[in-house]
Formats: structure tokens, sequence, C-alpha cells
């Protein structure tokens, strides 16, 4: 699941404590996209099964945050 996606270090930073504080485990993942700049994702997961990551979800929501819905492939 992805919390949220932003332009500085700061803000995810900012996501991935709040988060921590709640009692996940974020990572934040900071990509380059072109034309566009830097973000920084902050994510939690992955799950063993689609009802942990619903679960997850809902617990997010209660906090106010709507996440993204990813699908990890086996590629590296």
């Amino acid at each position: 699941l992805q919390a949220g996606a932003y332009n500085t270090p700061g803000e995810a930073e900012r996501m991935r404590a709040r988060l921590a504080i709640a009692g996940f485990e974020p990572s934040i993942q900071h990509i380059a996209v072109q034309g566009r700049g830097d973000f920084y994702r902050v994510r939690v997961g992955p799950y063993d099964s689609m009802e942990t990551m619903e679960s997850a979800n809902r617990a997010l929501v209660g906090l106010n945050i709507k996440a993204l819905r990813l699908k990890v492939s086996g590629r590296p």
C-alpha cells in the first residue's frame, strides 16, 4: 500500500513517522521521474494475503489516509 508520494524527503519522513506511531512498518522509496523530478513514496507492506492488506488499508482509512493499492511483480 502506498500511503503517499511527496516532492521532498521531509514530507515523506513526516508521513513515515505518523505511520510508525500508528504501528505500521513504513518504508520510503526515492524515485526520479523524467520531466517531473524526484518523488519520495511512502509505503507499507507487502502483505501475505488480501485479507491482511485490506485490514491494513482499513486502519489507514481510520487515520484519514487514502492509500494506493499496489501489485508487486516478481521481476527484479
